[in-house]
């Protein structure tokens, strides 16, 4: 692999850290269901002699769900305390690697693991900017590439009794959802937006995605679900519908959800020092890794002023939307292959500046971080998926690679869709 394999002391002590948050602070606030079913893998694993299993899931869900303002302190407290079975043990290897407890947080709180969804990016379009007004979206995943993971990539089904169908797109092992779709026509989708109110006392927030999936046929219903259950971390979530077709943007952090409908004045409010940051569209909302929501940008970790690189993506989903829509007649209608395009430029390609973003050719490009990108046309249950594949130089970002086109009606149950 082109990623440097980490030491034996450093997996074993990230495996530590988010076993223990996972029991300590995430089981405790899981649905009962979702709870249940972790334990079923546990269960079900060991009886199928993998005993290791259904600690390897509990520990997919905590790092997708990992707060990051205070994972270093977080880890010395565990070793120092020795807080959780294992923690002397951890402590024991640290030491013999010759490494202090201080040192062995720092390396691991810095991890590229911990990295998820600081990248990411998602959009959804409809109304008058699509063809037959249906709903459009997609989502990227930018996160520590070239770790092997996308060797067990996987698209799952569920059905359950009394819920809707849905599919999660994800990996083997983690499972929450990265990013999928409904039976109803719900499309979900998640991007980081780190902020200092963060906990991990509420809804995890792959499984969060899972049942919004399973219970929300419109948005008015999903919108009621988010309201009813509690944000973890920083995070801009994606929801879309089929049904109702429309799209909204959730700017979250604990306690507190920041909703954005299409061309939202809060959005175009948003000047620092003179420079507009925000322009938002009619018919469509997309959002990098920045908030708009003045409430929200009271504790971003970045402050008021997006990024460079979330600018850049940001800017390019406005400009090619609005180029789009300035076609003459229906010409620049969205459809599904202009959906793929729109998910596509955005996906990381190795670079920050606008150029970097609408090549996939050369050495750069190569380094790309997109792992997933995917495209939904929900009204017509169609998904297309792509993944990274290869290592080093001839590694090519999932956005770079070719999309699988999956019509989920007969894993649906057969439908014609909506």
């Amino acid at each position: 692999r082109a990623s440097p394999r980490p030491a034996c002391w450093e997996r074993g002590l990230l495996t530590l850290f988010m076993q223990w948050q996972y029991a300590a602070y995430i089981e405790p606030s899981l649905p009962a269901a979702f709870a249940d079913e972790l334990r079923g893998v546990a269960d079900g694993a060991a009886a199928a002699g993998v005993p290791e299993a259904g600690m390897y899931a509990r520990v997919g869900v905590a790092l997708a769900s990992i707060a990051t303002g205070d994972v270093l302190d977080d880890i010395i407290y565990l070793l120092k305390a020795e807080l959780f079975p294992g923690a002397r043990e951890a402590g024991a290897a640290i030491a013999a690697a010759g490494v202090s407890v201080e040192a062995a947080a720092a390396k691991v709180a810095a991890s590229r693991l911990l990295q998820v969804g600081r990248t990411c990016s998602f959009f959804g379009a409809w109304g008058d900017r699509t063809v037959g007004g249906q709903l459009f979206s997609g989502r990227n995943l930018d996160w520590a590439a070239q770790t092997g993971v996308s060797d067990y990539k996987t698209v799952t089904v569920y059905h359950l009794a009394g819920k809707h169908a849905y599919a999660s797109i994800a990996f083997a092992g983690l499972v929450g959802a990265i990013t999928g779709m409904s039976e109803a026509g719900i499309t979900v989708a998640e991007a980081g937006d780190d902020n200092t109110e963060e906990t991990l006392r509420g809804f995890a927030w792959s499984l969060r995605l899972r049942a919004l999936m399973e219970e929300a046929a419109t948005l008015e219903e999903a919108r009621a679900f988010w309201a009813a259950t509690n944000n973890t971390l920083g995070i801009n979530h994606g929801v879309g519908s089929a049904a109702d077709p429309g799209f909204l943007a959730l700017e979250t952090r604990a306690g507190y959800t920041a909703y954005f409908a299409d061309d939202d004045p809060r959005e175009a409010a948003l000047v620092v020092n003179g420079t507009r940051y925000g322009f938002p569209l009619k018919h469509a909302v997309w959002r990098t890794n920045h908030g708009y929501d003045p409430t929200f940008l009271e504790t971003a970790v970045e402050g008021r002023r997006p990024g460079y690189d979330s600018q850049t993506r940001y800017l390019l989903l406005h400009d090619t939307i609005a180029q789009y829509g300035a076609m003459a007649g229906d010409s620049g209608a969205i459809d599904i292959h202009r959906a793929i395009n729109l998910t596509a430029v955005v996906g990381d390609k190795g670079g920050s500046d606008r150029a970097s973003f609408v090549t996939c050719e050369g050495e750069q490009a190569a380094r790309g971080e997109n792992i997933v990108s995917a495209a939904f046309a929900p009204a017509q249950q169609l998904m297309y998926v792509a993944y990274e594949n290869g290592v080093g130089a001839a590694h090519v970002p999932a956005c770079c690679n070719n999309y699988m086109r999956l019509d989920m009606r007969p894993w649906f149950g057969g439908g014609a869709g909506l």
